[in-house]
């Protein structure tokens, strides 16, 4: 069925409403960080290795969308501090595959309960239990929209 030119504007309305959301809800959550030292980058990078497990360099690289020179930067930072380890890749000794260490899983963890804390506590401040229960159907909605791999 065609979208008339009304249907067209209220998506167009509804998509803005949803990324100013998100986009506040971000900003908020990055004032809850439990290590001001680590920026999101570097927070995202433990991230991905800890879902992800041991990849290179220019697997990171390539998945945070930034050059490797700043990566460089970046995991020179984390490994400092022993969030980050290299080894050689068993398969092919050439590689150097990047993984997290059982203290960048503790930095990691620290934040996210520090965030999911602060959010669990707005949540229950502010919204109903019914609103609760409609927020929580809201997360699945804006999971399937962002699943991995949706155009």
């Amino acid at each position: 069925m065609a979208r008339t030119r009304k249907q067209s504007d209220d998506i167009t309305e509804v998509a803005g409403s949803i990324r100013r959301s998100v986009a506040r809800l971000v900003r908020r959550l990055r004032l809850e960080r439990a290590d001001e030292a680590l920026s999101l980058s570097k927070l995202s990078i433990l991230g991905i290795l800890y879902r992800k497990g041991p990849v290179t360099a220019t697997d990171l690289a390539t998945r945070e969308h930034i050059r490797p020179q700043s990566l460089t930067r970046l995991l020179a930072f984390l490994e400092e501090r022993g969030f980050v380890s290299r080894q050689p890749d068993e398969a092919d000794r050439r590689r150097l595959l990047i993984t997290i260490t059982a203290e960048g899983k503790k930095a990691l963890s620290a934040d996210v309960r520090r965030k999911e804390a602060w959010l669990a506590r707005a949540i229950e401040q502010a919204l109903s239990p019914d609103e609760r229960e409609l927020l929580f159907h809201v997360s699945r909605l804006l999971d399937r929209l962002t699943a991995e791999g949706s155009t």
